[in-house]
């Protein structure tokens, strides 16, 4: 039983289970290439290597010698059979092995890239800290700016002083120049 073979015999095999009430028959009772049953040729051992390929593949389970054809293999059965199944599988394999590479090589440079700039970036970020560490201790170390508006505020208000004092003292001389009186 070569590759291209086998797949026949289990997309004919998996048939033959499916068309069956119950969906199952002896094993012994699974068909060869030419459609003759392994039993009554002789090939009982065929039988036996094939629904042991056919049990790796979770498409039957023995019960005694009773094939019985599990919900994967209903599946493949439903969705065009084995031969079908097997080469979208291998389709799908081929594309995942495609999609891999390009994730690799994409990897790959995002990694070069990564190794080329990590230092440069390394750096940056250093010199950002010192030099807000700098104006950190700079803002600290300057003596407090007076805002102009503080000033003019401060100015007024020692006018607005001198001119309380200056009344106060016209008031006491007024009150002085009228007791004389």
């Amino acid at each position: 039983m070569n590759l291209t073979n086998l797949n026949l015999l289990i997309d004919k095999n998996l048939t033959l289970l499916s068309k069956k009430d119950e969906h199952s028959e002896y094993y012994t009772h699974f068909l060869n290439e030419a459609g003759e049953q392994f039993w009554k040729i002789g090939k009982t051992y065929d039988a036996e290597r094939l629904t042991k390929i056919m049990l790796e593949k979770d498409l039957i389970i023995i019960t005694k010698e009773l094939a019985v054809l599990t919900e994967f293999g209903y599946k493949v059965i439903k969705e065009g059979g084995w031969i079908k199944y097997s080469e979208e599988s291998e389709r799908k394999r081929i594309s995942d092995e495609k999609l891999k590479k390009e994730r690799d090589k994409i990897d790959l440079k995002l990694k070069k890239w990564q190794s080329k700039t990590f230092w440069w970036i390394f750096l940056i970020a250093i010199i950002g800290f010192i030099i807000s560490i700098f104006n950190l201790y700079k803002s600290y170390n300057q003596p407090k700016k007076i805002d102009p508006h503080k000033k003019e505020i401060q100015s007024l208000n020692n006018d607005i002083q001198e001119l309380k004092k200056f009344f106060e003292n016209k008031k006491k001389d007024t009150i002085k120049i009228k007791s004389k009186l």
